[in-house]
């Protein structure tokens, strides 16, 4: 029976939470307001 791998379970992971997180690249974390400065 042919089973997924552990490298294909992990990316349908990484795609689904891609999907339902609201930040789509780095000036959406950047403008996130959840930031701190130094």
């Amino acid at each position: 029976v042919p089973t997924p791998t552990y490298d294909e379970l992990l990316e349908e992971q990484i795609k689904a939470a891609q999907k339902s997180s609201p930040i789509k690249c780095v000036d959406d974390l950047l403008n996130s307001g959840d930031t701190w400065e130094i």
